[in-house]
């Protein structure tokens, strides 16, 4: 009788642990992630940063010549070293966000004096004047093995995903969790669901899926993936208390581009806030 008594103990004492482990569910994550990446944004739009990318390029062989002529010409692989300055700012006339990079380094070798054309956005973070937006959007990718204005090699871009003005558009599903990533980490898959996608692929219309690995009590995003067309860009943010952010810290940026294959890795440092003096100077604070 008392070992029976002893069963029913321990079965009841037992049900609190289990629901005390019982995974949430994804709507709650999905909330917490918004909440902090609306006051990431806004915050990270304060700082500036020093971004180094390497990319490097494969093509596939091409046969050239005919007959007893022909030949197999292999390419030569293509490698780019790029440090630039990064900025995140929101157009006020369209409420959108968009990535500035301006490079002073490619391949070992200074492009251009540091600070002036910064000074230039940051005297105007709002960027309305749309034929200046769209010239520095160029400016930042002239640098690239494969010149051309591309929207997903972008750190933030899934964050941007999660504000509540874009989650209709998307169908979220919770994954497993990753204690790896830490102790109440766990994977969210979501997959764009709407026409016309928000991303565009070659003039045409692409839908973004990937996965988010989010802090539970806390909604951080700790790191993100985006595959769109040929596509696949995940980046690894890192907890920083002196900005009390999860700043990203390391992006790859893997795609396809007829028989070439690019891969770039990007890594974030010296972050700091900026503001514009009188005299035109970049003050780091």
């Amino acid at each position: 009788m008392r070992s029976v008594a002893r069963v029913v103990l321990c079965v009841v004492c037992a049900v609190p642990a289990v629901l005390a482990q019982a995974p949430p569910r994804v709507e709650e994550l999905r909330e917490r992630a918004t909440a902090y990446v609306e006051d990431f944004l806004t915050r990270f739009s304060q700082l500036v940063c020093e971004e180094r990318m390497v990319q490097e390029s494969t093509s596939l062989p091409s046969v050239s010549g005919s007959g007893t002529n022909a030949k197999m010409d292999a390419p030569t692989p293509g490698k780019r070293d790029i440090r630039s300055d990064y900025l995140f700012v929101r157009r006020q006339a369209t409420e959108d966000w968009i990535t500035f990079r301006d490079a002073f380094e490619v391949n070992g070798r200074p492009v251009r004096d540091r600070g002036d054309r910064l000074v230039k956005l940051l005297a105007n973070p709002s960027l309305e004047n749309e034929a200046l937006a769209r010239r520095l959007m160029l400016e930042s990718t002239r640098h690239l093995l494969n010149p051309g204005l591309r929207s997903v090699n972008d750190p933030l871009l899934v964050l941007v995903f999660l504000q509540n003005r874009y989650q209709a558009r998307f169908r979220y599903t919770r994954g497993a969790r990753d204690r790896k990533a830490g102790d109440d980490v766990w994977i969210v898959n979501y997959r764009e669901q709407e026409w016309p996608s928000i991303i565009r692929v070659g003039g045409g219309d692409a839908l973004s899926r990937g996965r988010l690995w989010i802090d539970g009590p806390t909604g951080r995003v700790l790191k993100s993936e985006l595959q769109v067309g040929t596509s696949l860009v995940a980046t690894t943010f890192a907890w920083d208390p002196a900005f009390g952010l999860a700043l990203p810290v390391e992006m790859r940026d893997d795609y396809s581009v007829g028989r070439t294959d690019y891969r770039a890795t990007a890594t974030y440092s010296r972050f700091r806030r900026f503001g514009v003096s009188t005299s035109e100077k970049v003050q780091d604070k």
